[in-house]
């Protein structure tokens, strides 16, 4: 008998058969690998009071969102982490240029008030700025090996299984690790 069946198979639950971009990450190991990216957001918003109970929150949502997946397929942004860079690129770029553009009051205290929330409402804007990639540029569906002619057996419970990833339902890394935990064996 030939062994061409009996290789053994990457363990599906972690998601090794998928493509680099594909799989789902761990996101402290995510955020550490992005690190010289991050720390150039965090000397731009340079006001660290609040980047741990604001900003840092939102980059972990955001990869957790992102995960490894490219912006584009044809740009600067299309290599793996793309959606992420992008996103953080742009948050560190509206710090630099709403600080180096705005004068808000004559009082020094009511400035570095009004310059802060500025700063955070530039940096949360700009980070969901390029999520827009999820409205209907990027689909990301389960591929079915096992399709049988469905044309007059449509099953809700079959098609609630395969439906695509949908961003306002909830994270791509958690919609991954959940269709991953469907597929490997118990």
């Amino acid at each position: 008998m030939i062994p061409f069946f009996s290789a053994k198979r990457p363990e599906t639950s972690k998601g090794e058969h998928l493509p680099s971009y594909l799989r789902p990450i761990d996101c402290d190991t995510f955020l550490q690998e992005q690190n010289t990216l991050i720390k150039r957001l965090k000397v731009a918003y340079s006001d660290t009071s609040s980047w741990e109970s604001h900003i840092l929150p939102c980059l972990k949502a955001l990869a957790l969102m992102c995960g490894r997946l490219p912006y584009t397929s044809n740009t600067i942004f299309s290599n793996e982490n793309g959606l992420f860079r992008a996103s953080v690129s742009a948050a560190t770029y509206a710090i630099e240029i709403m600080e180096s553009t705005v004068q808000l009051e004559k009082n020094i205290m009511a400035q570095h008030i009004l310059q802060g929330r500025l700063k955070a409402a530039a940096t949360l804007a700009a980070l969901c700025a390029f999520l827009d990639v999820f409205d209907k540029k990027l689909a990301i569906t389960e591929k079915d090996i096992n399709q049988q002619s469905s044309f007059f057996q449509i099953s809700e419970v079959s098609h609630v299984s395969h439906l695509s990833y949908e961003p306002l339902a909830m994270p791509y890394v958690t919609w991954v690790k959940k269709k991953l935990k469907k597929k490997s064996p118990s």
